[in-house]
């Protein structure tokens, strides 16, 4: 037993007190504690309480016990934190979470599109594989199936594989195949393809290198098959007239197989082409006017799938009618939905007889009436071909034939058949074309001058390749028309070839409307020879024709395609290769596009096609005669064209020219949303009438045709129509405003119009509708009483002019109302008309109406003069900016070239001071101009000219209110006694580096341009008026002569029948300092007609001049709006026109114009008195 007081064995007793802590840890844990508990005192003997020693040292040592657990268990979890096997696995959770979701999202089926057509905002981009070690690997693939010397990585051989002489597409030094692979055999195309799908590997195929618009052009590297080893004539069936080949067998070589057994292959292309393209591409040449093009000729195809999978289109019989024509759909395809490796071709027989004849003709349109009474005639013709005297030219001087032709257009006859046959035929073309005008007619009489004639034609490509200069490409093009077409389409071509100062021929196949032009131009021409093509191209659409007659469309004329057949015909191209071809293997890129073009790629494409210029022979049809009043017919009227000139005349039903044809052109179906109070469609109410024909204009598919109706006499009082006849759809636009009123369907049929997402019109062809009453002529009553609209209040009849007859119900809601016929018998004012009418479920409206306001009954009086709401209407003028300044609604012109501008919504205001206002200014106010037309453009020439020293002259109208040291002006003097010189050195010269800077601001969608020049003493105020204060202007006042500030302000009315009506919005203007000399006490304004203006002009400033009260008036001037390089521009306004003599011109057909000047004013005056532009300087 230990005794606590011992001091012996101290270790002994330590150790003895761990034992006693780990047996009894919790009745340790109480004794030992640091404070001791209390004891109850005894009875008696009362103790005091303490610390012992020994309670010191066991406290000391239960606590480090306990902190030692905590740390031990501390650094157990720290442990488990940092265990490397526990971050691994959830490294390994982590990174397989992120590959089962990437594989989900990317490799999972979707859900396929549920629609027929693939747009190209919905396709993605072809994920190919061309990486080096991927395209390696392929290469030894390819090496296993075809052999080693079969697989050619020669740089000479990628190149010869990409691009040729004659094409206008070479490929970039990134784009070029990897190798070039010749399998031998249908089998070795199938196991290459299972390899390149594989490997996602894009294939361009070739055959015979002669495609010229870019076919075998690589877009994406990959490989090139090349199946010139496949050569083989497989099976000819002499019974049966076919013959089954290769993609490799030329149709020359064809022909002289088959000449032994008597038997011929019509499609004759250029030398060197070969099955396969021919194939790709649905080529015809000279024959085809006789035999038809290559569609024609082909029973079956075999092809090879993108995937390897080997298919063949159909047996050999001629005629087929079971399942889909996938023959004729491969044809033309230009390998993009497969590779064809064998085809089975259609045969006649060689005729016994062939003959050529050549006439020579004073132009094209000649020859082309020669070949119409041909063709008119039914003579059966083997080719009829045209060169025209440019290509004749190069053929002599070439050399290439032996012997000289007449250079003049001239045609080519073959003639097939009989000996008997032949000679009839040659005779009546010889009858045919000495009517038409020929200059020479010669036949061939044997098979040597057969050649020798038809030489010229075979010689024309090569004979201008001959041409070239070191340097020179050729670009071959070509286009295809209907035949009635084909002069006009030539002439026009030929025009503007000469324009563009290119060398160029002309070859023809007038036959079927189709003819190339073979183009000449070196590296720095490329873009003047791409620009002719390309309006070549489009003037062919325009005449209802085709992007290629025979050369196919290649990478040159894909972006094309949706102008002529339509975008939704190439969507279902599109989805058509994608089912065919999903990785987008073969020949990707060529035909349509399967991946959205980069921007600036692709260049905007505008057609003008049945829009042409706006002439001054328009009709008139509204009567109104109070300024800016209603129409005095409220129900849209008949239109009763009124001849005005010799084309009215002419053509009574088309008194515009507006209508190129009778013929139906190809159209897509206007869709319009309908928005009551508003808007249908893009037609806003309150648009103007420039920004509403600017988006028409654009828009020639959806809107084909275009009329303008106006009254000659009051175009600026009286309302404005625009009819689109083909789209039923009628615009009305008040006078002096040109904004739009009224928007009107006259014809439901010719428009898709939906309100609130259903269909105000079933449209036609649709199935039958499911809700009793829907019909595809028009709403019915019942449709948009009880389910589109709702009720409304009772609407107004209007009896017939007649006592017997329909007469009109009309149908009101805010915003939109619908006329509906009821026979007047029919009608009586204490019946149900809502009960009567949808009583019948035939009850159809047979027009509506969009307008702001209530009803149409009380909008109707005030339609033309109530204030339009407060809309911001967006410009349909293509610009940079998504949001537009707000627009400028009123000009008013003060004295001293103080000019205050209104803003239209905002009702604020700001100033442009003629001196002192910069560019600066000018964009921070009004934005950035549509355009700048600077000194140079179109020959504009400003400098300073010296007043005439003599006085004999009338002074310049310009001259009129500022000093006499100098003024600016154009080329030309307007009178004699000027020292001002025309040449150009010199006005360099004497304008120094100060003019080249000169420049307009046009400002199209406000209605105004602004001249930035250096500056100039401002023009006179008018007597009795005082000076603006200056500081009203936020213009920069500067004394420095040579920074530019706005000189002169020319402001547009854009009144129909002006020389340069729509180039500009109009622009309305106030002279503020005549208000109180105009007799109604209203303000002076661009609405009333100049005899007014001119007459409290001249009485404004004749105090200024009391000796002479006619100096104030400087007019007579007649302007030309013919002459010039660009007459609907400004620069006229510069000076420079022709002066008449003080008296006004009469009214002709060159004088369209009549300028009168006034201090600080120039006013230019139509035939009907009518302000159209005003200059202050």
């Amino acid at each position: 037993m230990l005794k606590c007081g011992s001091a012996a064995h101290p270790l002994r007793r330590a150790q003895a007190l761990r034992s006693l802590a780990a047996v009894r840890p919790g009745a340790a844990g109480r004794h030992y504690a640091t404070e001791i508990e209390p004891k109850a005192p005894r009875q008696g003997n009362e103790q005091k309480l303490g610390r012992s020693f020994q309670g010191q040292v066991m406290g000391s040592i239960g606590a480090r016990l306990r902190r030692e657990r905590e740390q031990r268990e501390q650094y157990e979890k720290w442990r488990d934190m940092n265990d490397p096997a526990r971050n691994w696995m959830l490294t390994f959770l982590f990174l397989s979470s992120v590959g089962i979701s990437y594989w989900l999202g990317t490799y999972w089926p979707r859900e396929p599109e549920q629609t027929s057509t693939l747009p190209l905002s919905k396709t993605r981009p072809p994920a190919h594989n061309v990486k080096l070690e991927n395209m390696q690997a392929a290469w030894a693939d390819f090496v296993k199936i075809v052999g080693k010397d079969n697989v050619s990585t020669d740089e000479d051989q990628i190149s010869a594989h990409a691009t040729s002489d004659w094409t206008t597409h070479k490929a970039g030094p990134d784009d070029r195949s990897f190798c070039v692979v010749y399998p031998g055999s249908t089998e070795e195309v199938s196991e290459v393809m299972k390899i390149c799908h594989q490997r996602k590997i894009p294939v361009s195929a070739y055959s015979g290198g002669t495609s010229i618009e870019g076919q075998f052009t690589p877009t994406r590297k990959g490989i090139s098959i090349d199946f010139g080893r496949m050569d083989k004539v497989l099976a000819l069936h002499e019974d049966d007239l076919d013959v089954v080949v290769q993609p490799a067998v030329g149709w020359e070589e064809l022909n002289n197989e088959l000449a032994e057994k008597g038997l011929f292959f019509p499609p004759d292309p250029g030398p060197g082409a070969m099955i396969g393209g021919m194939v790709g591409t649905g080529c015809s040449g000279t024959n085809a006017y006789r035999y038809g093009t290559m569609r024609e000729w082909v029973l079956s195809l075999t092809v090879v799938m993108a995937d390897g999978t080997i298919l063949k289109t159909r047996q050999r019989p001629r005629k087929s009618s079971a399942g889909y024509d996938l023959t004729k759909l491969f044809i033309g395809s230009e390998g993009t939905l497969g590779l064809v490796t064998e085809a089975t071709l259609k045969l006649t027989v060689k005729p016994e007889s062939m003959s050529v004849a050549v006439c020579s003709f004073p132009s094209i349109r000649h020859a082309a009436t020669c070949v119409s009474k041909v063709v008119g005639k039914g003579i059966p013709v083997a080719a009829v071909e045209i060169l025209d005297d440019n290509q004749m030219k190069v053929i002599n001087l070439s050399k290439t034939t032996s012997r000289t032709w007449a250079e003049a257009p001239t045609l080519f006859f073959k003639f097939t058949g009989t000996p008997s046959g032949v000679k009839e035929q040659i005779a009546q073309v010889q009858a045919l074309a000495s009517q038409a005008g020929s200059k020479s007619f010669e036949f061939a009489k044997t098979e040597a001058e057969r050649d020798e004639l038809w030489s010229a034609r075979k010689e024309a490509l090569w004979s201008t390749m001959a041409a070239k200069k070191e340097g020179d490409r050729v670009w071959t093009g070509d286009v295809a028309v209907p035949m009635s077409r084909l002069p006009q389409l030539i002439e026009e071509t030929k025009a503007d070839i000469q324009k563009s100062g290119l060398f160029a021929s002309i070859v023809g196949h007038v036959g079927d409307g189709n003819f190339h032009t073979i183009l000449l131009y070196n590296d720095a021409q490329r873009k003047k020879a791409e620009a002719v093509v390309s309006r070549m191209v489009k003037r062919a659409v325009e005449l209802e024709g085709t992007v290629s007659g025979e050369h196919g469309v290649g990478l040159v004329k894909r972006d094309y395609l949706p102008h002529e057949l339509g975008e939704t015909t190439v969507d279902a191209m599109r989805q058509i290769k994608k089912a065919f071809d999903p990785l987008c293997l073969l020949n990707c890129d060529k035909v349509i596009r399967m991946q959205k073009p980069k921007s600036g790629e692709v260049k905007e494409c505008k057609y003008s096609r049945n829009h042409r210029a706006v002439d001054d022979c328009f009709c008139i049809i509204f009567t109104p005669k109070q300024l800016n009043k209603r129409p005095t017919i409220d129900i849209p009227p008949r239109h009763t064209f009124v001849q005005e000139c010799c084309h009215c005349a002419s053509n009574p039903a088309d008194p515009l020219g507006l209508v190129a044809s009778s013929s139906s052109l190809s159209m897509s179906l206007f869709t319009a949303q309908l928005h009551p109070g508003r808007a249908l469609g893009f037609f806003t109410l309150g648009a103007s009438l420039h920004d509403v024909l600017t988006r028409v204009k654009a828009e020639p598919q959806a809107f084909p045709k275009l009329e303008v109706l106006y009254s000659r006499d009051q175009p600026v009082t009286e309302p404005v129509c625009v009819v689109l006849p083909q789209n039923g759809i009628r615009l009305r636009f008040d006078g002096p405003e040109q904004r739009l009123r009224l928007i009107e369907v006259i014809d439901f049929t010719k428009s898709h119009i939906t309100f609130k997402d259903r269909d105000l019109v079933r449209p036609a062809g649709a199935a039958a509708p499911e809700v009793p009453g829907e019909s595809s002529a028009g709403p019915t009553f019942r449709h948009i009483y009880h389910r589109l609209l709702g009720p409304t209040y009772a609407g107004e009849f209007i009896p017939p002019a007649a006592s017997q007859g329909n007469g009109t119900y009309v149908l009101s809601y805010p915003g939109v109302a619908f006329n509906f016929s009821v026979p007047t018998s029919v009608y009586s004012a204490d019946k149900d008309v809502v009960s009567l009418l949808s009583a019948s479920s035939s009850q159809i409206a047979t027009s509506m109406a969009v307008f702001s306001g209530n009803s149409w009954a009380e909008v109707r009086p005030t339609l033309w003069t109530e204030v339009l709401p407060s809309v911001k209407v967006t410009s349909t003028i293509p610009r940079g900016k998504d949001v537009y300044p707000d627009e400028v609604s009123l000009i008013r012109l003060h004295g001293g070239g103080k000019i205050q501008l209104f803003r239209k919504w905002t009702a604020s205001s700001f100033w442009i001071i003629l001196g002192e206002t910069t560019p600066q200014d000018l964009v921070a106010e009004l934005g950035p101009p549509n355009a700048i037309y600077r000194k140079n453009d179109q020959k504009m020439v400003i400098h300073k000219m010296r007043a005439a020293s003599n006085t004999h002259g009338r002074p310049n109208v310009k001259d009129l209110g500022r000093p006499d040291e100098s003024t600016d002006t154009d080329q030309s003097s307007m009178h004699t006694g000027s020292d001002e010189s025309d040449n150009e050195a010199a006005v360099e010269d004497e304008g120094g580096d100060n003019a080249s800077g000169e420049c307009f601001y046009n400002y199209f969608y406000l209605g105004f341009d602004i001249l930035m020049s250096t500056p100039v003493p401002p023009s006179s105020l008018p007597p009795g008026e005082t000076q603006v204060p200056d500081d009203i202007g936020n213009g920069i006042k500067t004394h420095a002569p040579d920074r530019l500030v706005a000189t002169k302000l020319v402001l547009h009315g854009n009144i129909p029948g002006s020389y340069e009506f729509n180039r500009h919005r109009r622009c309305r203007w106030e002279i503020s300092y005549l208000d109180d000399l105009a007799s109604d006490g209203g303000p002076v304004s661009s609405e009333m007609e100049f005899k007014t203006i001119e007459n409290l002009m001249s009485r404004k400033w004749e105090g200024a001049y009391p000796t002479d009260k006619t100096q104030p008036r400087q007019g007579g001037m007649v302007l030309n709006r013919g002459w010039g390089d660009s007459p609907g521009s400004s620069c006229e306004f510069l000076g420079g026109w022709e002066e008449s003599g003080a008296r006004r011109p009469e009214a002709n057909g060159d004088s369209t114009t009549t300028l009168y000047g006034f201090p600080g004013m120039v006013f230019e005056v139509l035939r009907n008195d009518y302000v159209n532009t005003l200059t202050v300087f």
